[in-house]
């Protein structure tokens, strides 16, 4: 594979900005990349900001994995009406992507729990009957629901039958083969847990247990529609299922909203995707800027979990870097360049590829040649890697909006605009070169800022927004907005809107 571009929305090409910058690509398409802040520092400047990234290879839905996919939906009392209307035409739409390679299963909630259809070869007409039975009941056993629907994921033929005893004290056991298949459960709700586990923290800590034990791994999605769901329940679940949660605020959305979580699913390329980061000729990496879990290792290198992959996206870790001290030949002029350049550490990157079923591990240098210039020499001079810029301003508008909702939550919402703003005005004096990206993070600011005239609007809508808007641009994968998305994210929206 060649050069491929950096993350949505526009952004250039950092090999096309700076020959400083290398494209790796590794087997089978995803490709490694670096770049450093600068191609050259004064030989007394040890600090410097640098950027791995990743890119996906882009897939086609001939390409993708089978998609083995159980939803699970509310039809608790406050469901009644449009929102359960809607949900049902969501739920009808994701069968008619699915193809016969494919599995669907569906669980419903209220007080009970029932498995209308287990997981299994997709049926049209009897998903369209079973959907079309749904009717509105009473209270939410949210957790009842969810555990269901993980259940139909811990079920191993020939090996320990069903597993719906093993849910009450999780599932346990040797894995067995991989299917190959990319797996989810979907969580669909309007409301607070009222039966079952209520228990936000016990209920997450549940969830956890039983994905981590499943015999092969599957993701955790959640969507929230209206404002009375607990935004940081569904979060939280989503997290610890590594997948995402989405806030609803228009149900007629309903749709088109989860077609672009659909998108992603069908267009899984890597799986378990992990970065290994070590420091090397005297360098140290002082931070890494990044939400996804990060461990220090024994030998001081960094190692980064960033989970699935989709086709086309981008993951793009900022690095702070202390360089080492340079010492200047005494022989050479004092405005001279030095002749010495350092690769100041290198990448290991390992993933499984998910159309090819087999797992890749591969090793790459920054390849990144940084001169050292005479004392006095001034970074101020040089232009800034665009790239780097780039992904360190959408670091920054990630933490403002973090900030601006714990003050919010606190209720000082003067306070949390007033972040934003700072945040905004900073964005509007970049350059040109990042104006894609600028007005994309500045639009998200902006919309977040009319969210906090009042307390009431907040609750209503603010803090879902801000919180998915957070995880957006930390995750760089799209919930709310469509500035992440791949070809197959944007077929699938433009069908879900005709319905």
């Amino acid at each position: 594979m060649g050069k491929g571009s950096f993350s949505s929305g526009d952004i250039e090409n950092p090999a096309d900005l700076n020959p400083n910058f290398e494209v790796k690509p590794l087997v089978d398409g995803v490709a490694l990349s670096t770049a450093m802040e600068f191609s050259s520092v004064g030989v007394d400047s040890t600090e410097m900001f640098s950027l791995v990234s990743l890119k996906a290879p882009e897939l086609t839905l001939q390409d993708r994995a089978p998609l083995y996919l159980s939803c699970v939906a509310d039809k608790s009392g406050s469901m009644a009406g449009e929102k359960l209307k809607n949900m049902k035409k969501t739920l009808q739409f994701v069968c008619r992507q699915l193809q016969t390679n494919d599995k669907f299963g569906l669980v419903t909630y209220d007080e009970y729990v029932t498995e209308d259809i287990p997981l299994c070869a997709v049926d049209q007409d009897d998903c369209n009957l079973k959907v079309e039975a749904i009717s509105a009941g009473s209270t939410t056993n949210l957790s009842g629901g969810l555990l269901k629907g993980l259940e139909q994921h811990g079920r191993r033929e020939g090996l320990l039958g069903n597993l719906a005893h093993a849910f009450g004290t999780v599932c346990g056991g040797s894995s067995s083969p991989g299917s190959g298949a990319v797996r989810a459960v979907v969580l669909f709700t309007d409301g607070m847990a009222n039966k079952g586990i209520t228990d936000s923290a016990a209920l997450v800590k549940r969830v956890d247990r039983v994905v981590k034990q499943l015999p092969e791994q599957c993701s955790v999605f959640t969507f929230g529609f209206g404002s009375d769901h607990n935004e940081l329940l569904l979060s939280s679940l989503s997290e610890v299922g590594s997948g995402r949660y989405f806030f609803i605020e228009n149900e007629s959305k309903m749709a088109e909203s989860f077609a672009g979580a659909l998108g992603g699913l069908l267009s899984v390329a890597a799986q378990n995707v992990s970065v290994k980061i070590r420091a090397t000729e005297g360098a140290v990496i002082s931070k890494v800027h990044t939400k996804y879990v990060t461990e220090q290792l024994s030998d001081g290198s960094y190692k980064i979990s960033l989970g699935d992959l989709y086709s086309e996206e981008n993951r793009d870790i900022v690095l702070e870097l202390q360089l080492p001290k340079h010492t200047v030949n005494p022989n050479k002029q004092p405005d001279s360049l030095t002749t010495s350049s350092i690769r100041p550490f290198e990448v290991e990157i390992s993933y499984f590829d998910v159309p090819l079923d087999t797992r890749v591990k591969r090793k790459a240098e920054s390849a990144i040649s940084v001169t050292r210039q005479a004392a006095g020499h001034s970074q101020e001079r040089q232009e800034c890697n665009v790239a780097v810029r780039q992904h360190r301003q959408r670091m920054k508008a990630a933490q403002a909006m973090e900030e601006a909702m714990e003050y919010a939550d606190r209720g000082d919402f003067e306070t949390s605009a007033g972040v934003l703003l700072t945040r905004c005005r900073s964005l509007e004096l970049e350059g040109d070169d990042v104006q894609d990206l600028s007005r994309e993070l500045k639009d998200d600011i902006l919309d977040s800022i009319n969210t906090l005239q009042s307390g009431h609007e907040y609750k209503r809508v603010g803090q879902k927004k801000l919180l998915s808007c957070t995880k957006e641009h930390h995750t760089q994968r799209s919930t709310v907005g469509a500035q992440y998305d791949n070809a197959i994210h944007r077929s699938l929206k433009s069908a879900a809107t005709l319905l």
